[in-house]
């Protein structure tokens, strides 16, 4: 029995030791790649980047602000055939927008925001 819990305790050592070594490598990389962006490039090159990422977020929370506001007009229009709407069915309705809020907000995430991979490849080709 104590075999088993040694070997346990090594085997959960070593998960330790290679999630640090995962992370320390994760970090090691992404110093070498900001590193490496910016040999041969201008500051104002990163500069431009640098505006284009915060128009970007700018567009998504613009389009996020524009959505829910769809969203609560949905929800607190009133049920079709109906003087008032109770408040389970509003809940319900608020749910029901909310869901096709996410839905719609990921699809306009994948086709407006380009890839972690293509920005990448898009940053080694400009350096």
């Amino acid at each position: 029995m104590n075999l088993l819990e040694t070997k346990i305790k090594e085997a959960a050592g070593k998960k330790s030791q290679m999630t640090a070594r995962v992370r320390t490598a994760n970090s090691t990389q992404k110093i070498n790649d900001m590193l490496s962006g910016l040999t041969g490039q201008t500051s104002m090159d990163a500069f431009n980047r640098m505006e284009e990422k915060v128009l970007a977020l700018e567009a998504v929370a613009e389009v996020s602000a524009e959505m829910a506001q769809t969203t609560m007009n949905k929800a607190l229009a009133p049920s079709s055939g109906k003087g008032s709407s109770s408040d389970i069915e509003m809940q319900f309705r608020l749910l029901e927008a909310s869901d096709s809020l996410d839905k719609e907000l990921e699809e306009l995430k994948a086709n407006m925001l380009p890839s972690p991979s293509s920005v990448s490849s898009a940053l080694d080709n400009n350096g």
